[in-house]
């Protein structure tokens, strides 16, 4: 007769499944090292970037740090303020340019017209409009410049204004406003 063992197959069977334990055990020990060693990298780094924010914070609270502020702010608006008066000069220098009346005859003729005992203090010009701040050693002298330019041809709307004798002094300063023609040979 022969013997049979019933449970050889049920040995089997639990043979088999070792090495499948063996690899699911595997299996969740290195998932469990992985996500452990995750989560520790991942403290450190954030770790790490909270003390970099703390480090940039006192950076920027510091009072040094907002002096330097307050003295960029104060330099950028010196470098606005000064862009806008370059701009005004570019503006003027244009106008100037722009300015096709005031030509050599035009100086000329009211050199020829002011009288010797005239200087001028000032001459603005505004597109065809002259105003011209002149001292005279006499109060006759500023009559005969006003005369002389509202004769001339070459000038019109002649007006003298602001005319002040100094008592002690008999020296007289006054304003001679008048336009160009506009027709000037």
């Amino acid at each position: 007769m022969h013997d049979m063992n019933f449970f050889t197959i049920i040995k089997r069977g639990k043979s088999k499944n070792n090495g499948f334990k063996i690899f699911l055990i595997l299996f969740l020990v290195i998932a469990v090292l992985l996500n452990a060693l995750l989560i520790l990298g991942g403290r450190m780094i954030f770790g790490r970037i909270e003390d970099e924010i703390a480090k940039k914070e006192a950076y920027i609270n510091d009072e040094a740090t907002k002096d330097k502020i307050k003295e960029a702010e104060i330099l950028s608006e010196e470098v606005k303020l000064i862009s806008e008066y370059l701009r005004l000069l570019q503006d003027a220098s244009d106008n100037i340019e722009a300015m096709k009346h005031l030509d050599s005859k035009l100086l000329d003729e009211i050199r020829k017209l002011t009288p010797l005992q005239v200087t001028f203090q000032g001459m603005y010009i505004i597109d065809r409009k002259i105003r011209i701040e002149c001292t005279a050693e006499t109060e006759l002298a500023a009559i005969d410049m006003y005369h002389a330019f509202m004769d001339s041809a070459l000038f019109m709307n002649t007006q003298l204004a602001l005319l002040t004798v100094n008592t002690e002094t008999l020296q007289t300063t006054f304003t001679i406003e008048f336009a160009v023609a506009e027709e000037v040979e």
